[in-house]
């Protein structure tokens, strides 16, 4: 597992939830810059020095699909909780135990080793509730936790690094055009403490590059992609340039080519 990181050493929120067995078995790293290695190694994590060519996580991103070491992985930001269902029976979130996390990271690896998909991810916690009572969901937006078998993207150069923002959103439509069904875990899920939280991609985030990046993702997929404006939750914007997806219309196109 490979937690992209920028600026929150003292604030790991996703590295905090693992198990014990999946922070020391050298089974996750935090991919940071090298001016940051050392508070973290401090702190007992492992960690994984990115090039200064990585300036955003887009980039980072893309230097773990081309380093890593092994065929499946997954790739977390570094800001989440996780949550679980209260109740079977219910919609309700509660969150997750530490001692619960072993078998929430274990449905992630199970969807790419034992179910051999090439593209998978967990919710998130905002719109859960949509979603139940069902545990997956296929053919939907992918973001900040993906899995992947890494083989499949460098074969079809499908990259991270592409646009500025929104590379979640690329990455998730590349493969689903390309035939590559999606699965979502929505059993679990992850949720961020706040939106735009001082660190990762807030540090370069603003409406010039959310405007090309919207503008961008459309004409690359101008079939599924069309670009909305929204109301801001970002500090110092009122108004973002946005898109609305249509994530199975991009799997059906896939399925219809002779």
């Amino acid at each position: 597992m490979y937690i992209p990181s920028i600026n929150r050493v003292k604030d790991q929120k996703t590295w905090d939830y693992l198990p014990e067995e999946w922070q020391r078995k050298t089974k996750t790293f935090i991919v940071c810059p090298e001016s940051e290695a050392y508070e973290h190694k401090k702190r007992g994590r492992n960690v994984l020095v990115h090039p200064t060519s990585c300036t955003h996580i887009g980039r980072v991103r893309q230097w773990i699909v081309e380093n890593a070491k092994t065929k499946y992985i997954l790739m977390c930001d570094d800001d989440h909780a996780f949550y679980t269902r209260k109740d079977p029976e219910k919609y309700n979130l509660r969150y997750a135990e530490k001692s619960e996390m072993g078998v929430i990271l274990g449905a992630m690896e199970d969807m790419l080793v034992v179910e051999k998909l090439h593209h998978c991810g967990m919710g998130a916690r905002q719109g859960n509730n949509r979603f139940f009572p069902k545990d997956y969901v296929d053919n939907i937006r992918v973001n900040n936790f993906h899995g992947f078998n890494r083989d499949t993207l460098m074969k079809h150069n499908v990259r991270f690094d592409t646009l500025p923002l929104m590379e979640d959103f690329h990455v998730t439509l590349s493969m689903l055009e390309l035939g590559y069904p999606n699965k979502l875990l929505t059993k679990y899920c992850w949720g961020q403490s706040a939106s735009n939280a001082p660190g990762g991609c807030s540090g370069y985030r603003n409406e010039y590059l959310q405007n090309k990046s919207a503008n961008m993702l459309h004409e690359l997929h101008p079939a599924f992609v069309t670009v909305v404006k929204k109301k801001a939750q970002w500090q110092g914007m009122e108004e973002r340039t946005d898109v609305r997806i249509q994530w199975k219309k991009a799997f059906q196109s896939s399925q219809n080519k002779e």
